[in-house]
């Protein structure tokens, strides 16, 4: 789970972060009223899946020439989109034509997820929609993974090194690491500083269930304004509106950020 902790830490040591705004969203995540959730791979839709309104309708045919195998991005904006213009807060998806043996031993692990919360697949319908996945913007990095302050440098999902663009292509994200690591690795061997390395302790702010009660009265109207202001589809007038509520929210909650430094 991202929780922007890497990109905080460096931002509060003096990094560059860029296109913050641009997370993905992945196109079929499981959907249940409480919250619990699993990604189902567009694999799945490789295979022969198709996905469905509320009246159990195709949609992504009338969208583009790839239909269900069009990229995340425009994926994700469609069923968002249908979503928007129906009752129900999902759409479905329709796995039926692959043959039941092949769907369990090609996706052992979808299968297993889908039983536990009581959907057979591939005989069954299955409830998704677009969840967050994938932190594109981060720390501003180089080619070679090197920050703005000496001797940090960033990789993977903290980093913002330009090369998905505004939004990713599928299992990209294992290359980027792979690559993008080892060209950290090696500038931090090679490169020469000017500072020494210290030991130092930060004091780390712990909560237990006395603070859990706090910290959700901030997290939850935080996540529910991201998704409204900064989620799949947003504008600049959106992304400005978000950052007011926020801002309000810090005001209203400056005893978490008072203790988390003390």
């Amino acid at each position: 789970m991202t929780t922007g902790d890497g990109i905080a830490l460096a931002y509060f040591a003096g990094a560059d972060l860029a296109d913050l705004e641009f997370i993905q969203f992945h196109p079929t995540a499981f959907y249940s009223e409480t919250g619990e959730t699993f990604l189902v791979s567009e694999a799945v839709r490789g295979e022969g899946a198709f996905l469905l309104n509320e009246n159990q309708e195709r949609f992504m045919t009338a969208i583009d020439k790839r239909a269900e195998l069009a990229p995340r991005d425009i994926v994700a904006k469609a069923i968002y989109e249908v979503i928007k213009n129906q009752d129900k807060k999902y759409i479905y998806l329709d796995a039926k034509n692959i043959p039941p043996d092949y769907f369990s031993t090609r996706f052992p692990n979808i299968f297993k997820d889908a039983k536990r919360f009581g959907f057979n697949l591939p005989e069954e319908l299955l409830p998704v929609a677009p969840a967050a996945h994938y932190t594109i913007g981060g720390v501003k990095t180089d080619i070679n993974s090197r920050t703005n302050v000496s001797g940090l440098y960033s990789c993977g999902e903290t980093a913002a090194n330009g090369i998905h663009g505004a939004n990713r292509l599928a299992s990209n994200s294992l290359l980027e690491c792979l690559v993008f690591g080892k060209r950290a690795v090696d500038s931090a061997v090679n490169d020469k500083y000017d500072f020494k390395i210290a030991e130092y302790y930060v004091n780390v702010f712990k909560t237990g269930k006395e603070k859990e009660e706090d910290f959700l009265k901030i997290r939850n109207p935080t996540a529910n304004l991201l998704n409204e202001n900064a989620g799949i589809l947003r504008d600049g007038k959106s992304l400005k509106k978000g950052l007011e509520i926020i801002n309000e929210l810090k005001r209203s909650f400056i005893f978490i950020e008072n203790e988390y430094y003390s």
